[in-house]
């Protein structure tokens, strides 16, 4: 089966549940949205936070230890934290390319997105 075969079920971070037949919602967004330096700390923050939570999983002799249960629940705090605020400079779209605001690319992007795969694929 290859990477982008359907899967019903799949989990990374979170379980994702994908009924045959169902909606889905789409998020995307264009790469220069959010602000290079943000991108940049953004990285940094996580790299030094998963750092941290490998050295103490090394360092803890059981996964029941109380400090990386605090460290893994910190990169969760992390990872929702900054979601919210790539949202928020998301939706304020004050930096980067502001495609989706053209009524023209709104309506390109509806057709596409309204169109069944067999459809674009034949």
């Amino acid at each position: 089966m290859g990477t982008l075969d359907y899967k019903q079920f799949t989990e990374r971070h979170r379980p994702h549940i994908q009924p045959p037949g169902a909606t889905f919602f789409l998020t995307y967004r264009l790469a220069g949205s959010i602000p290079k330096a943000t991108v940049r700390e953004y990285k940094a923050r996580k790299e030094w936070l998963e750092n941290e939570l490998k050295r103490i999983r090394e360092i803890t002799i059981s996964n029941d230890s109380p400090e990386l249960h605090a460290w893994v629940e910190r990169v969760e705090k992390f990872n929702r934290e900054w979601f919210v605020k790539f949202e928020d400079i998301l939706h304020k779209a004050n930096t980067g390319p502001m495609l989706m605001k053209d009524k023209r690319w709104q309506t390109l992007s509806a057709t596409v997105f309204a169109t069944p795969t067999e459809k674009i694929t034949d």
